[in-house]
């Protein structure tokens, strides 16, 4: 099947590049991408194929192993953290962390910033945030890709997950917001407007996930999502030959890794 969401353009000249992404500000955001060749995928995306890769069990393909693994990942870091998260969130360190309606959206960004496996994924408001992410890793030399998606498409998910239109129907006595994270969105992509902390902050960004559709990595959930317009997914294949030429014009625009992740994550944390 050909998808026509996603338009790929490619570039090898430098100012017809940043005319193009500049052309975006505004209503698109951005996710850098150091190789071309690599599809977008989550944490769990990748965590997951690995798995597979090195076990052919059926048991790797049942749709509940998506969930399985971002709910082991939170346990294992409520229990070595509890102390941290209860501050973080105003309440009695004394005592063990709890899941509520007050936290759950926040939790996964925390869980992400701190390398467990989740279902999350940041973009960027900046362009040029996302050029450096493409070049952050001085290992890779071949052609890099930027993305970008118009913002406007993506729904807030505390509204979807209220919205039955948004939602598969359950048959769970317990039919409540934390229960509909989980398990119950529809695949497509979704919004996620909490977690600011400095270093989200510094890199203008932008909290995203997907629906429970565990089959489908994130780029599948893009291209099979009802609610984003065929055109308006670009992927932006940039040509090798540009690295050094990019990498300068972000050190004369101060995109440094100092600037981008101030201090830890848990400094200057909003609710």
């Amino acid at each position: 099947m050909i998808y026509t969401k996603i338009i790929t353009e490619r570039f090898s000249d430098i100012s017809t590049l940043f005319d193009r992404l500049s052309s975006e500000s505004g209503y698109y955001i951005f996710r850098g991408m150091a190789s071309a060749s690599w599809r977008i995928q989550t944490s769990i995306d990748r965590l997951l194929c690995h798995a597979r890769q090195q076990n052919d069990s059926i048991l790797l393909s049942e749709t509940n192993q998506n969930t399985f693994s971002e709910l082991h990942a939170q346990n294992v870091f409520i229990q070595n953290h509890s102390h941290q998260l209860n501050r973080l969130f105003g309440k009695e360190t004394g005592t063990e962390f709890k899941i509520d309606e007050s936290n759950f959206l926040h939790l996964p960004i925390i869980l992400q910033h701190y390398g467990y496996p989740t279902r999350i994924q940041e973009w960027t408001t900046n362009w040029k945030i996302a050029l450096f992410f493409c070049l952050v890793d001085a290992n890779k030399t071949e052609g890099f890709c930027v993305w970008s998606m118009n913002e406007t498409e993506i729904p807030d998910i505390e509204l979807c997950l209220d919205d039955p239109d948004y939602l598969y129907p359950t048959g769970i006595l317990e039919n409540n917001r934390i229960n509909a994270f989980y398990h119950r969105l529809k695949a497509g992509v979704y919004r996620i407007n909490k977690g600011h902390f400095q270093r989200k902050d510094a890199q203008k960004g932008v909290t995203l996930t997907t629906g429970r559709a565990d089959y489908m990595d994130f780029q599948q959930h893009i291209e099979e999502c009802t609610w984003i317009s065929e055109n308006n997914v670009h992927r932006y294949v940039v040509d090798s030959s540009l690295r050094n030429t990019v990498h300068e014009f972000l050190n004369t625009e101060g995109i440094t890794h100092e600037k981008l992740f101030p201090n830890d994550i848990t400094d200057g944390y909003i609710i």
